[in-house]
């Protein structure tokens, strides 16, 4: 996160009353965002999606997420990020089939200052549903062995 949403595989969203959940077919990753009220932990956990709480402004949803580790890329030409990063994301829909993201990168081991990216508009398909879709090696099914 954030560079999954610049991958091609599709995504899903499913809002229930304390979270949203976003899964995207690519690499089966998923995100759990925290809709209850609660602030950021202090220390959290580092992982690759990090640690999200997000509400309501209006009509648009705000996400705030920390606690990333520092192993993956912030885009598809490798810009690196630290364990300090900060995104903050908004989702707007533009209409019944567009979705509009933006983002704020703050991190202050990575860059000099904070910067926001230009959005990330996505389409819906309707009809379309996330695929199976593993990378595993020797697997019978690929090699075409039955």
């Amino acid at each position: 996160m954030p560079r999954v949403y610049l991958l091609d595989g599709p995504l899903e969203i499913i809002q229930t009353p304390n979270r949203i959940f976003i899964f995207y077919e690519e690499g089966h990753y998923w995100r759990e965002i925290w809709m209850d009220g609660r602030a950021l932990p202090r220390n959290p956990d580092p992982a690759y999606m990090g640690y999200s709480v997000g509400q309501w402004a209006d009509e648009m949803l705000v996400v705030d997420t920390i606690g990333f580790n520092d192993k993956t890329w912030l885009d598809n030409a490798g810009h690196p990020h630290s364990d300090a990063l900060h995104v903050v994301e908004r989702f707007k829909r533009i209409d019944s089939d567009t979705l509009q993201i933006t983002f704020m990168f703050d991190d202050p081991k990575a860059y000099e200052k904070p910067w926001t990216a230009a959005p990330r508009i996505l389409k819906a398909t309707p009809g379309r549903e996330l695929l199976e879709s593993f990378c595993v090696q020797n697997d019978s099914r690929s090699s075409g062995k039955k």
